[in-house]
C-alpha cells in the first residue's frame, strides 16, 4: 500500500517546512510549493496527489481559486484550508475541511487522516 501523496502550498516558508515537517514523520510522501502556480505545475507533472493542504490568502492566487484548479487536475483529490484568519468556508465533510493557524501537529495529523479515511 502506498502512502497517501499530499502538496502543501504555503508562501511563508517557516509553516511550509514545519507541516511537511510534521506530515513525513507520520509516513506520508510531501510535495511542496511556495507559489500556487508551482503547485499547478507538480499536478500538471506528477503522479496522483491525494491532499492539497494550502493557505487560504496567497500571491498570484487565492486557496479557494487553487483548489478549484487543482481539483479539475486531480478529481479524487481532497483539500485542507489552514489559515490565521476565520473563514466561512463550506466543511465539505468528504473533500474539504479548514484548520485555523495556530494548531497543534496532533489536531494537523488527526484531520489529514480524517480527510484521506473519508
Amino acid at each position: 500500500m502506498r502512502a497517501a501523496t499530499i502538496l502543501i502550498v504555503d508562501d511563508e516558508e517557516s509553516v511550509l517546512r514545519l507541516l511537511e515537517r510534521v506530515l513525513v514523520i507520520e509516513g506520508y510522501d510531501v510535495l511542496t510549493a511556495i507559489k500556487p502556480n508551482d503547485a499547478l505545475d507538480i499536478c500538471r507533472q506528477t503522479r496522483k496527489v491525494d491532499l492539497l493542504i494550502t493557505d487560504v490568502t496567497m500571491p498570484e492566487m487565492s486557496g479557494y481559486d487553487l483548489v478549484q484548479a487543482i481539483f479539475e487536475l486531480q478529481p479524487s483529490a481532497k483539500a485542507l484550508f489552514v489559515s490565521g484568519y476565520p473563514q466561512n468556508i463550506a466543511d465539505d465533510e468528504a473533500r474539504i475541511s479548514f484548520l485555523a493557524k495556530p494548531f497543534l501537529p496532533q489536531q494537523l495529523v488527526a484531520t489529514v487522516q480524517r480527510l484521506l479515511a473519508g
